[in-house]
């Protein structure tokens, strides 16, 4: 698995490059589930990234990096 920083590392290139991620396995706390979320992240605030939600038809969510229990994949 890829550690925090090698996940903000590929996040931040994802937002340099304009192209979407795949978050594997993403434990959402609101609906109590873990499954993988298709965003194009925009900024990262803290320990947290900004995303528009490609499922969800790019509403905008915030997505906790120590929730993020799978590796983040460009697509």
């Amino acid at each position: 698995n890829q550690t925090i920083e090698e996940k903000i590392k590929l996040i931040e290139q994802a937002i340099y490059d304009g192209v979407a991620v795949l978050i594997s396995n993403y434990h959402s706390v609101k609906s109590k589930t873990h499954k993988d979320r298709r965003v194009y992240p925009v900024k990262i605030k803290g320990d947290n990234v900004l995303c528009a939600d490609m499922d969800l038809g790019g509403e905008w969510r915030q997505f906790k990096f120590d929730r993020m229990q799978g590796n983040i994949y460009m697509i």
